[in-house]
């Protein structure tokens, strides 16, 4: 063992109290980082959530307004009740520039105030020139319409 003024020396390996509290810290810096990350990619997957059901809802939508017959040109909108609750959905038709179709620019919100999100589809409905201003709802009830 040396002797340094009043300190002694030791020839033992081991650490010191700075070493130890220089590897807390970079310990600790890690951890939060990896917190951080997690925190991250949890948020990131409930938006992908959230964006994946309003794209199956509007296409729903699509659906819908495909199996309809009377798709005039106007603005419609309604919301899904309890299988998705808190989403709503605004369509709006227009006459394209072939007489046969129509635009359905499909709008679907969620949330509320600032955190209010849309997810939007345009698609085109196929409206025959023999059902251009038909109101019976389905193929079946035209069927059953006296003529």
């Amino acid at each position: 063992m040396k002797r340094l003024g009043h300190f002694q020396l030791s020839d033992e390996s081991g650490l010191t109290m700075l070493e130890l509290l220089v590897s807390m810290v970079i310990l600790t810096v890690g951890i939060v980082g990896v917190l951080h990350v997690f925190s991250s990619s949890m948020l990131t997957v409930k938006a992908s959530e959230t964006q994946s059901v309003a794209a199956v809802l509007a296409h729903q939508v699509a659906s819908e307004l495909e199996r309809r017959s009377n798709n005039d040109e106007g603005q419609i909108s309604g919301n899904f009740g309890d299988t998705a609750p808190g989403y709503a959905w605004t369509a709006d038709l227009k006459q394209a520039k072939t007489k046969e179709l129509i635009r359905a620019e499909i709008v679907v919100e969620w949330g509320s105030g600032p955190s209010t999100h849309q997810y939007n589809l345009v698609t085109y409905l196929y409206k025959p020139s023999s059902m251009q201003g038909d109101s019976v709802s389905s193929p079946a009830e035209r069927q059953r319409s006296p003529s």
